[in-house]
């Protein structure tokens, strides 16, 4: 279990140090370990060392509006991003719309899944708007 703290920051640094390595790391999957949005914030920022992650999955943890912030911040230095897995997590309406704001701008990406997250009608028009041709969108 990941959770908050000292483990999260562990891994965190795990990561930093693998992705400094030159890592060819494609998939990064952390569901069910209690992460918040602390923990999530400090794995996110070293996502973007490994130019070869194509998939996200972070389901079933405590991962709010900020850290949905948080990855949206990187995902536009993520190229080969094609999946991101946030379901069951704690994301509303600002998460989402930050979301939003960058899938656009991400052309490989062909999942983005948040089901059994209350993101309300608003933020799921605007991540419809949002998402590119070809892929699909789960809420």
């Amino acid at each position: 279990c990941v959770g908050d703290g000292s483990h999260a920051d562990a891994l965190a640094h795990a990561l930093r140090a693998l992705g400094e390595t030159g890592s060819d790391l494609r998939e990064l999957r952390l569901s069910s370990n209690r992460m918040d949005d602390r923990g999530f914030g400090a794995v996110a920022t070293h996502m973007p060392l490994f130019s070869s992650l194509e998939v996200l999955q972070f389901q079933s943890n405590v991962i709010s509006d900020m850290g949905a912030q948080s990855l949206a911040r990187v995902m536009p230095r993520m190229a080969q991003l094609a999946a991101v897995h946030l379901d069951k997590n704690r994301i509303f309406g600002d998460g989402a719309r930050a979301l939003a704001q960058v899938i656009g701008g991400m052309p490989r990406l062909r999942l983005l899944s948040l089901s059994w997250n209350p993101v309300g009608s608003e933020a799921a028009a605007a991540l419809r708007a949002a998402c590119p041709g070809g892929t699909k969108l789960v809420l």
